[in-house]
Formats: C-alpha cells, sequence, structure tokens
C-alpha cells in the first residue's frame, strides 16, 4: 500500500547500502536500538553473536563504504558493545550482479583484525542468491556467513519496530522490486 516510486533506475549495491546505513542510524537512541537490532537479527544473528538480549544494543553503529587495506571499502560495518562490554563488529559485503573478487574478502577479514584487534568479529555476505559463495568457498578467506537480501527483507519487515517513517518505508519497497520480489526466478531487474 506504499507509494511506488516510478523512477527509471535501479539501486546499486553502493546506494543501497549507504541508505541502508543512514536510515538504521536515524532518530534517537529509543528508535534506533530496536531497529539495527531487528536487521542484526534478520541478517540471521542471534543472542550469542550479539552478545545482548533482543533491543539492547544502545551502543550500536552501522557505518558503509568503510576504508579497508589497499584502497577497498567495507560495504557495511556494525559496531556495539556487549553485555560484558566487550566490543562486536559484523562486516557486511553486499552483492547484487557484481561477484566477490579475488582477495576481497581477506582484506576485509584483515582491516577488522588491524582496527578492532581485541573485537569479536563476524563476517557476512548478503546476496541475491547463495552462487555468490562459491568463489569464496573455494578460496581461504575465513569464514563468512551468507544471507540473501530476499531473506533479509522478509525477517526485517516482520520484525522492525513499527514506525512512521516515509524514506524508510520507500527504500524498503524500492529494494523490493530491486531484489525481486517473492519470485527467486526474476532476473533482478531494476525498478
Amino acid at each position: 500500500m506504499q507509494p511506488r516510486l516510478e523512477w527509471k533506475m535501479s539501486l546499486s549495491e553502493r546506494i543501497a547500502t549507504e541508505t541502508l546505513a543512514r536510515l538504521l542510524n536515524a532518530g534517537g537512541v529509543q528508535a534506533r536500538a530496536p531497529r539495527i537490532d531487528a536487521f542484526l537479527r534478520a541478517l540471521g544473528l542471534g543472542d550469542s553473536e550479539l552478545g545482548v538480549t533482543s533491543g539492547r544494543l544502545t551502543s550500536a553503529q552501522v557505518l558503509s563504504e568503510v576504508p579497508a587495506l589497499d584502497g577497498r571499502r567495507i560495504d557495511l560495518k556494525f559496531l556495539w558493545q556487549d553485555a560484558r562490554d566487550r566490543e562486536r563488529t559484523l562486516v557486511v559485503e553486499a552483492k547484487f550482479d557484481h561477484v566477490v573478487t579475488d582477495g576481497q574478502l581477506r582484506c576485509y577479514r584483515d582491516s577488522t583484525r588491524n582496527d578492532h584487534p581485541k573485537a569479536v568479529r563476524h563476517h557476512l555476505i548478503l546476496a541475491l542468491d547463495e552462487d555468490a559463495m562459491l568463489p569464496v568457498n573455494r578460496r581461504d578467506d575465513g569464514h563468512w556467513r551468507f544471507c540473501s537480501w530476499r531473506d533479509l527483507w522478509l525477517r526485517f519487515e516482520t520484525a522492525r519496530p513499527v514506525e512512521y517513517d516515509l524514506s524508510l518505508q520507500l527504500f524498503l519497497h524500492a529494494l523490493w522490486r530491486r531484489i525481486g520480489q517473492l519470485n527467486s526466478k526474476d532476473a533482478h531487474a531494476p525498478l
């Protein structure tokens, strides 16, 4: 029932991740913490990975296009303190149409290890389908989880707090159309 943007353009990975970071960080701590919590859980992190109980991510930050080693950029980086006051970080490599390049994930893993040496670190690939994991599984890039954009969207939409943020609603609608909606056979066509 949300207004539809009838633009002749498609969300790029960079625009999607930058907008996600901005929208997740928006508002005061009372709005941000449950929104970020719902998003991290939609990515597949549970209480043990988060180190906190539901809705307790008051210290969480979401960053996009974070500089990494050798000039690359991390798509999304989540930082928070767990219940035992340990730093935690999640690095998300987002993919729509591109593939993971050789050395890319190792670079992100090493950058995060350098920037947050004592942190509990998690790594995730967010892509349209699990084929994005094929090159990762063939190389020694460390342990990277997979989450599909569709699964993320569906879980986030059902878990996020009720709020009336038109920007978030319009963005989620555009993202839904970009990722092919419910049809996994769609060519993930632009709006």
